[in-house]
C-alpha cells in the first residue's frame, strides 16, 4: 500500500507539470464512451435532454481515488438523482490512465498498472474504460481524482480541480446550481427613451447570485434602459452562470426632444402680436402642445412680452414642458425743437428727435418719409409728425411753427373762361382790409385787364394770378395765389362714311364718335336736301334720302362747338334683261344679256321646261314655243319673251272624183295637210264664186277649184 501512494504522489506531480486543467465554467468538451456493460454514452445526449453529469476521472493505482470512490458519495448522487432516483443527473467513472488495463477495474489479477482492488463490483453507476484515457487527455486532467460536475443548463463543467467532492457540494450544484432559472421576464419599452425597465424572476441559484448584464448593469433589474438588445450573466455562489436574452426594449431611441424659439418677434414695445414655437422631434410623433393660456399649435400667437409656458406631449403620453421668454423693443418716443418766424420771413425749421424703439428711423411731418428729423422751409401752421423705426412703430405727435402775424391774404377766381365767357374777376375777398393794407396782382403767364392794384382784379386769359396783400404799419406781406383757367377746346368729333342707299336698304345711318360723355354736349344733325328719319339730336341718324347731312356738336360745360358733314348716296339696281338664241336641230341655246349685275336667271321654253342657268341648251319638239327669260335682283324682274317656231315645210295632196254623168253636180275633192304648225284652215275657191272651208268637199259642179291652206303659224 505504501508503494502505491508513492507512485500517486509521483504521478500528481508529472500530470500537474505536463498540463493545466480545465477551468471551471469551461465549456464540456463532448465524448463518445461505451461502458463496461456495452452501453453507448455521448455527454451531448444526456445535457441536450436536461441530464447533467457527475463525472469522476480517477486511475485503479489511485489511492485517494479508491478511498472517495468506497466513500459512497458518488453512488448515493446516483442512486438518488439518477436514472432510477429523480433522473437529473448521470454518474460516470473513467479510468483516466492509459498503462493501465481493464483487468486493473477488477482487481489484482491480470492487472497491469497497478490497481487498489476491485472497482465495479458494488458500482451502480457506469465506468468507461477504453475511452477513460482520451476524457481525462480532453478535460485536462491534472490529479486524480478529478470530479467533474457539468451542468446541463449551460453546459458548462465545475471542478475543485482535484480530489473528491463531498456529496452536500455535489447536490448544492445539482439542486440549486444546474436548476438556476430565470423564469420570467418583464419588460417595459422605453415609451418615452431612456426609460426602459427589465425585471427578471430568478429561480433556484446556489447562495447569493450576481447579475452581469451587456449594458454593464450588476443589479438583477434595470432600468434607464434605451431601446435594444439586452443579455444578462446570472452567476451563483458555485460559479455557476446562465444567460438570458436577448431581451428586447422597444420604444424610441431619442427621448422627445424641444427647440425652443422666436417664431415672429414683437415689433413695438407694448403689442402684443408676437409669437412663440417650439419643434418638437424625437420620441413618439403625434405631438401635442399646450400652452399656459389654452391654445393647442406648435406656435402660440398674440404674444406680449415675457415668460411663455407649454408643454409638449407625444402619442405615448411622454412629456416635456419649456419655458420661451419673448423680449420687446424700448419704447418708441421723440422730441421737437423748432423756430418762431419772425415778421418779413415766411418760413422757419424744426428738428425733431426719436430714442427708443429700433434703428433706423424715419421721420414725416406730412410730405413724405425722410431719413433725418430736420425740416426747413416751414410755413407757420401745426404740423402732425410721425416717426417711423426699422420695425415700422410709430410714434405721433404734433408741433406748431409760430409766426408773427401779417396779413390775411385770399385769393378765388369767380370763373373760369370759356367760349362764352371771355374775361372774369380775381378777387382777394376775405384778405386783411384796413387804411394800413394794400394789394397788388401780378401774374407772369395771364392778362390783368384792370384793377391790378385793387382786391379785385379784372383777367382775360389764363394763367396762375398772385395777390401781395401788404400791412404798412409793420411792412409785413402776404402771398395768395388762384390759377384761372380756360376751357376753350372745342369737341373733338370724328364723322364716319355712311352706307350707300339701296333697294336692299332703304335706309343708312349717319354717325359720329365724340371724346367725352354724349351727356356732356348738344348734338343736332341738319340736312338741306336728304332727310331725316330719327335720331337728329343723337350722334347716330337714320336717312332715308341721298343728300348732304351737317352735325353741330355743342359742349355743355363751356359752350364750344365743332361741325362736320357727311354724304349719303343711293344706288338702284334696276333689273333689265334680253336673251339671243339659236336652233340648229330642235336644240336651243340661250345666251342671257343684263344691264346691271343679275342675282338669278329663270328661263321659260313654253313647254313646261324651265332652267336657272344663264346660257341653257335644251332640246325642243317641233311646234311654236312661247320663251321667256325672267331676270331678278334686290330691285325686282324683268321678263323677255320670244316666240319661237320649230315647225317642218307646210305640203298638201289633194285627191278629187270626177262627176259621173253629164250635167250632174256630183263630184268630190279632198286636201291632205302635212308639215307646217296644226291646227289648219282650208279656203276652197270655184266656179261660179264657190267657197268652202271644209278639207273635203262635195257636189260639186264641173270646173277648176283651188284650196288655201294656212297653219296656225300663218
Amino acid at each position: 500500500m505504501r508503494r502505491f501512494l508513492f507512485l500517486f504522489f509521483l504521478l500528481f506531480a508529472t500530470l500537474s507539470s505536463l498540463r493545466s486543467q480545465l477551468p471551471s465554467g469551461t465549456l464540456a468538451p463532448d465524448f463518445t464512451a461505451t461502458d463496461l456493460d456495452g452501453n453507448v454514452h455521448v455527454l451531448s445526449d444526456y445535457l441536450n435532454n436536461g441530464v447533467s453529469v457527475v463525472l469522476d476521472v480517477s486511475a485503479t493505482w489511485c489511492g485517494p481515488c479508491w478511498s472517495y470512490h468506497h466513500s459512497g458519495t458518488l453512488s448515493n448522487i446516483y442512486n438518488n438523482y439518477g436514472p432510477s432516483g429523480t433522473g437529473e443527473a448521470m454518474v460516470f467513472m473513467a479510468e483516466g490512465d492509459p498503462v493501465t488495463n481493464l483487468a486493473c477495474l477488477y482487481g489484482p489479477s491480470g492487472c497491469v498498472g497497478g490497481t487498489q482492488g476491485d472497482w465495479v463490483s458494488g458500482t451502480p453507476y457506469p465506468i468507461i474504460h477504453n475511452e477513460g484515457p482520451s476524457i481525462a487527455n480532453s478535460y485536462q486532467i491534472s490529479a486524480y481524482p478529478t470530479i467533474f460536475l457539468i451542468s446541463a443548463a449551460n453546459k458548462k463543467l465545475y471542478t475543485n480541480g482535484g480530489g473528491g467532492i463531498p456529496y452536500n457540494t455535489i447536490v448544492n450544484y445539482l439542486e440549486y446550481s444546474f436548476k438556476m432559472a430565470v423564469s420570467s421576464v418583464n419588460v417595459t419599452d422605453a415609451v418615452c427613451g431612456g426609460d426602459g425597465v427589465i425585471e427578471l424572476t430568478v429561480d433556484n441559484g446556489y447562495g447569493s447570485l450576481s447579475y452581469e448584464w451587456s449594458n454593464g448593469a450588476t443589479t438583477k433589474d434595470v432600468s434607464n434602459l434605451d431601446p435594444g438588445v439586452y443579455t444578462c450573466t446570472i452567476t451563483d455562489s458555485n460559479g455557476h452562470d446562465i444567460e438570458t436574452g436577448p431581451i428586447t426594449v422597444g420604444g424610441v431611441f431619442q427621448p422627445l426632444s424641444l427647440d425652443p424659439g422666436i417664431y415672429s418677434p414683437l415689433k413695438c414695445n407694448g403689442d402684443n402680436d408676437g409669437s412663440v414655437a417650439v419643434w418638437a422631434y424625437y420620441g413618439n410623433g403625434g405631438y401635442t402642445y399646450q400652452w399656459d393660456d389654452g391654445q393647442t399649435d406648435f406656435v402660440k400667437l398674440n404674444c406680449a412680452a415675457g415668460d411663455h409656458y407649454v408643454t409638449v406631449t407625444d402619442a405615448a403620453g411622454c412629456q416635456v414642458e419649456e419655458v420661451i421668454y419673448l423680449p420687446e423693443p424700448e419704447l418708441l418716443q421723440a422730441s421737437v425743437e423748432h423756430d418762431i418766424i419772425p415778421c418779413g420771413q415766411s418760413q422757419g425749421s424744426a428738428t425733431i428727435t426719436a430714442l427708443g424703439g429700433t434703428l433706423p428711423y424715419t421721420y414725416d411731418i406730412g410730405n413724405g418719409p425722410q431719413q433725418s428729423g430736420v425740416f426747413n422751409n416751414l410755413n407757420p401752421g401745426v404740423y402732425q409728425y410721425t416717426v417711423l423705426d426699422n420695425n415700422s412703430c410709430s410714434y405721433a405727435n404734433t408741433f406748431e411753427i409760430q409766426a408773427i402775424v401779417g396779413p390775411q391774404a385770399e385769393a378765388t377766381a369767380q370763373d373760369s373762361l370759356s367760349c362764352v365767357i371771355s374775361q372774369t374777376t380775381v378777387s382777394g375777398e376775405g384778405s386783411s382790409t384796413g387804411d394800413n393794407i394794400t394789394y397788388h396782382w401780378t401774374t407772369t403767364d395771364g392778362h390783368i385787364v384792370s384793377g391790378a392794384d385793387d382786391i379785385n382784379a379784372v383777367v382775360n386769359a389764363a394763367g396762375t394770378y398772385v395777390l401781395t396783400v401788404a400791412d404798412t404799419l409793420n411792412d409785413c406781406e402776404s402771398v395768395a395765389q388762384v390759377t384761372v383757367l380756360s376751357f376753350t377746346n372745342a369737341p373733338n368729333i370724328a364723322v364716319a362714311p355712311a352706307n350707300q342707299i339701296t333697294c336692299n336698304d332703304s335706309t343708312s345711318t349717319v354717325s359720329a364718335t365724340l371724346d367725352g360723355d354724349p351727356a356732356d354736349f348738344n348734338i343736332q344733325w341738319t340736312t338741306n336736301d336728304g332727310h331725316i328719319v330719327s335720331g337728329a339730336t343723337s350722334l347716330n341718324a337714320v336717312v332715308d334720302t341721298a343728300g348732304s347731312y351737317f352735325i353741330a356738336v355743342t359742349s355743355n360745360i363751356n359752350g364750344c362747338s365743332s361741325y362736320d358733314t357727311v354724304a349719303v348716296t343711293e344706288y338702284f339696281n334696276i333689273p333689265s334683261g334680253n336673251f339671243q338664241y339659236t336652233l340648229v336641230d330642235d336644240v336651243f341655246s340661250g345666251t342671257a344679256s343684263s344691264s346691271s349685275p343679275t342675282h338669278t336667271y329663270l328661263w321659260d321654253f313654253g313647254n313646261g321646261q324651265t332652267s336657272t342657268e344663264k346660257d341653257p341648251v335644251v332640246t325642243l319638239g317641233e311646234g311654236l314655243f312661247n320663251v321667256c327669260l325672267t331676270v331678278t335682283n334686290e330691285c325686282g324682274s324683268d321678263q323677255k319673251c320670244q316666240t319661237i317656231n320649230n315647225s317642218s315645210v307646210l305640203t298638201a295632196s289633194i285627191t278629187s272624183n270626177n262627176i259621173s254623168c253629164f250635167g250632174l253636180n256630183n263630184g268630190t275633192a279632198s286636201v291632205s295637210v302635212s308639215g307646217g304648225i296644226a291646227p289648219y284652215t282650208y279656203l276652197w275657191t270655184g266656179p261660179d264664186g264657190y267657197t268652202s272651208t271644209e278639207s273635203t268637199i262635195s257636189n260639186l259642179a264641173s270646173g277648176t277649184y283651188t284650196v288655201t291652206i294656212t297653219d296656225s303659224q300663218k
